[in-house]
């Protein structure tokens, strides 16, 4: 099992657990902890049979962290049916904010209970230009009509703000609406639409009120490189080869950017290059993030060697700031 880097202590938590069979069939059960420490755990229940590689999600209360399996206690030794996992990333509850712009509070209890017990968080303030505040949303709901509301003034000062805000116009006479404001409102309902016609939309325009983010940091710092790298996939029992170049390397992953056509989830096998004379290192990932043509890659099952491989390429270079894909 190796040295330890900081002291684990002993606190029993439940956790539940999820990850993928050997044939990608997802499973979901109840663990509980046996020590832990600031990057890592030792967790007993698991049922289903893991083995040293695979990666786990793990969540406790609203703390959750994606993790990989380093050891599994053997049987017939005090650590059978216990499992040693590493975090690799944290994830972060992640909270929309809705502006919502309206003349008065009455009837605002329905859609505020609605939306806010489906996780959004709402801002109110009145439809003047003059009490749009300074920060940033996610979506404005405005409703209409409103004595002394200038619509076509709010709606260009809210576009102004961010041109790719989602604009929402509640409305009880939406042929009043002027064509001028119409084009720039991603939706228009009538004043009395139900409360689950209402978040199915502001849902559909901005996604669920609150979601998990990933990654938001990793268990290792990543550095720049510059070196030419092989991909090569096994697709229906043939291979794939694929040249690209590496932008960023880890003991846990690298970016990479190729032109084609990888999906999240494939497993890859890469071949890092510093020189064309350079026999380079060969290690296997999955690919876990894509944004055009570059790839988050995650190491898989990285042996001692390859770690120190990775830490001779990355020796000296400053650690990157930039986000990976």
């Amino acid at each position: 099992m190796g040295s330890r880097r900081q002291q684990r202590v002993a606190l029993r938590l439940p956790a539940t657990v999820w990850g993928t069979e050997d044939d990608g069939t997802l499973f979901v059960e109840q663990a509980r902890t046996v020590d832990i420490s600031p990057t890592g755990a030792c967790l007993a229940g698991l049922v289903h049979p893991v083995a040293p590689g695979a990666i786990l999600n793990l969540q406790h209360g609203s703390a959750s962290g994606r993790f990989r399996v380093v050891w599994v206690g053997a049987a017939g030794t005090d650590r059978e049916g216990q499992v040693g996992v590493t975090c690799i990333e944290v994830g972060q509850s992640v909270t929309r904010l809705l502006l919502y712009l309206c003349g008065e509070d009455y009837g605002l209890d329905r859609p505020r209970r609605a939306l806010e017990g489906a996780g959004y968080k709402l801002r109110i303030c009145g439809m003047a230009i003059e009490a749009i505040p300074e920060l940033t949303f996610d979506a404005a709901i405005l409703e209409q009509p409103v004595a002394g509301c200038d619509l076509d003034a709010i709606t260009a000062r809210l576009r102004e703000r961010n041109s790719r805000v989602p604009l929402i116009l509640l409305s009880s006479h939406p042929g009043a609406v002027s064509e001028i404001a119409l084009r720039r409102l991603d939706a228009l309902l009538h004043k009395g639409v139900r409360e689950q016609e209402l978040l199915a939309k502001v849902e559909e325009l901005v996604g669920p009120g609150t979601q998990l983010k990933w990654p938001i940091t990793r268990s290792s710092l990543r550095y720049p490189v510059a070196a030419a790298v092989t991909v090569r996939l096994v697709r229906h029992g043939h291979a794939t080869v694929i040249e690209g170049r590496a932008l960023d390397l880890s003991e846990d992953g690298a970016g990479i950017q190729a032109v084609c056509d990888m999906l999240p989830g494939e497993i890859a096998s890469l071949t890092f290059k510093s020189s064309p004379r350079s026999p380079g290192f060969c290690l296997y990932g999955t690919i876990r993030h894509r944004a055009g043509d570059e790839y988050g890659i995650e190491f898989l099952d990285l042996s001692a060697e390859q770690r120190e491989a990775i830490r001779v390429r990355c020796q000296g270079l400053p650690p990157c700031t930039r986000p990976r894909v």
